[in-house]
C-alpha cells in the first residue's frame, strides 16, 4: 500500500480503496463450500474426507434458564483450531477467483505490471479492494457481495469503508456515502482513517497518521507497565530491556514500510525520550547559585520552561539545577545505558528493519505484489511541477549511490546476495538521509 499510494500521488493518478469487513466471517462459511474450495484448489481427496469427518454430525445447544433442543451445526470453522484460518482462506479464495474473472473481463484494478491487474490485497478476512475509479470500485464491491453470499459470507457494509487519495477525492465532491446494490457504504474524507491489520489506514497523510497512531499505542503499553518500569527496586538495565521488549515492538509495528523524513524521525525520537525520562527517576541536583551582574540568579526554574514544579517552594527552586539541564541529563543517562546494553534507539531500529525487509522483498521470486510494485512506473499520468515528495525507495537509492556508486534501482540486484546486502546495513542505519 505504501508504494501504491506514493506512486499514484506522484503521477497524479486517482486511487480508490475499499476496506471490506465480513460479518462474523469465520462463523458463517458453509461447510459444503469449504470442501468444494479445497478440492478445486488441489488438496488431496483423502485430506478433504478427513476434515469432512471431523466436521460431520456436529450439533449445538443453547443454555439459558433451560437447555434448548439440539440443532445441527453446518456453518463456520472451529474456534481455536490452527487449521481454521487455512480453511477460511480456501473459501475466500474460491469466492475471489470468481470475482476476479468478472473484474479481469472489465479491466477493473490498477495495472502495475504488464498483463497483471492489482485488484485486491488480503490477509485472512481483512480485504482491500483497489481500483482506479469510483465506478469500478462500486462494481467490484457489488460483485464481491454476490460471490461472497454463495459461500456463506456476508459483507458488513456498516463497517466497510471507501478511501481515495487527493486526486480521487475530486470524484467524491460532497458525498459521504456510495450506493452499492441499494445499500450505503461510507466514503471517508481525505483526512479520515480506518483500521487495517492494526494500522491506521488513510490516503491523506499516509505516514504521519500511522506514526502518530503507533506512538499512541506505545504510550498505552507504557502506562500499562508504568508500575514496573518506574520501580527502582529493579535495575535500570532490566527496566530498559523490558522497555525494548514490550514498548518498542508496539511502536515499530509495520515500520519497515514507512517513508521517513527528518521530521518523522524526530517524532519517534521525542516520544522515546519522553518515555525514558519518566522511568530513569533521577532527582534534580543542588547546584551553587551564580549571581549575575544585576544581582539576579542565573538558575532557571520550571516556570522558565513553561513547566511548574509543585514539589518545591520558591526558595528550594533557586538551589536546583536548571530545569532544561536536568531533562538533558536524564535523557543522556538513559541513552548511555541503552548503548551500554546494545539497545538501539527507535530511529536506528526503524532504519534497520526497513533495510532488512527491502533485501527480503528483493530476493523473493514468488511474484508477490509487494515485490512487483517496487519497480512500478505508470505509463500514464504525469508528475507535478517541482520536487516530488520523498518516496520509500529514495533513501535506499541515496545510501547505495554514496556507498557503492550503484545507479537508481540497481540496489535490487545487489540485494540478491544476502551477505553483501548485510554489509551495507550499518551504512544505511548510520547515514542520515
Amino acid at each position: 500500500m505504501t508504494l501504491l499510494w506514493e506512486v499514484t500521488n506522484e503521477h497524479q493518478l486517482p486511487l480508490f480503496v475499499a476496506a471490506v469487513d465480513f460479518e462474523k466471517a469465520f462463523d458463517t462459511v458453509g461447510h459444503s463450500s469449504i470442501w468444494e474450495a479445497l478440492r478445486e484448489q488441489g488438496v488431496r481427496n483423502s485430506y478433504v474426507q478427513t476434515l469432512e469427518r471431523l466436521y460431520s454430525n456436529q450439533s449445538g445447544q443453547v443454555l439459558t434458564e433451560v437447555l434448548s433442543p439440539k440443532f445441527p451445526v453446518e456453518r463456520g470453522t472451529k474456534q481455536g483450531d490452527p487449521i481454521s484460518p487455512v480453511l477460511f482462506n480456501a473459501v475466500l479464495e474460491k469466492a475471489m477467483r470468481k470475482a476476479r474473472q468478472r473484474w479481469d473481463e472489465k479491466g477493473y484494478g490498477i495495472e502495475v505490471e504488464q498483463g497483471r491487474l492489482l485488484q485486491n490485497l488480503r490477509f485472512a478476512d481483512d480485504v482491500l479492494l483497489v481500483a482506479s475509479s469510483l465506478h469500478d470500485l462500486r462494481e467490484m464491491l457489488g460483485d464481491l457481495m454476490e460471490v461472497a453470499k454463495e459461500v456463506g459470507l456476508e459483507m458488513h457494509l456498516g463497517k466497510t469503508k471507501i478511501l481515495a487519495n487527493s486526486i480521487g477525492q475530486e470524484q467524491r465532491r460532497t458525498r459521504t456515502t456510495v450506493s452499492v446494490q441499494n445499500r450505503e457504504v461510507e466514503f471517508l474524507a481525505l483526512g479520515d482513517n480506518t483500521m487495517y491489520l492494526g494500522r491506521s489506514l488513510t490516503l491523506g497523510d499516509y505516514h504521519g497518521t500511522e506514526i502518530q497512531h503507533r506512538i499512541s499505542k506505545g504510550w498505552n503499553k507504557f502506562w500499562s507497565l508504568k508500575k514496573t518500569l518506574c520501580d527502582r527496586s529493579h535495575s535500570l538495565k532490566a527496566r530498559l530491556k523490558l522497555f525494548d521488549a514490550t514498548i518498542t515492538p508496539a511502536v515499530l509495528y509495520g515500520s519497515c514500510s514507512w517513508t521517513m523524513t527528518a521530521a518523522r524521525e524526530r517524532m519517534l525520537q521525542t516520544a522515546q525520550r519522553r518515555m525514558l525520562r519518566k522511568f530513569v527517576g533521577s532527582n534534580r541536583r543542588i547546584v551553587p547559585i551564580e549571581a549575575e551582574e544585576d544581582g539576579a540568579s542565573s538558575v532557571s526554574s520550571p516556570a522558565d520552561s513553561g513547566l511548574i514544579d509543585f514539589n518545591n517552594d520558591e526558595e528550594d527552586q533557586e538551589q536546583l539545577e536548571p530545569w532544561l539541564d536536568w531533562i538533558k541529563r536524564l535523557t543522556h543517562t538513559a541513552e548511555d545505558q541503552m548503548r551500554m546494553e546494545g539497545i538501539d534507539d527507535w530511529v536506528r531500529q526503524q532504519r534497520r528493519r526497513k533495510w532488512q525487509w527491502a533485501g527480503h522483498a528483493a530476493r523473493r521470486t514468488d511474484g508477490r505484489w509487494s515485490t512487483t510494485i517496487i519497480h512500478w512506473t505508470p505509463t500514464d499520468g504525469r508528475r507535478r511541477v517541482g520536487h516530488p515528495g520523498k518516496r520509500w525507495i529514495d533513501c535506499i537509492d541515496h545510501v547505495m549511490s554514496r556507498c557503492s556508486n550503484v545507479g537508481r534501482g540497481d540496489w535490487f540486484l545487489l540485494a540478491q546476495d544476502k551477505p553483501t546486502w548485510k554489509q551495507y546495513e550499518s551504512n544505511y542505519v548510520n547515514i542520515f538521509v
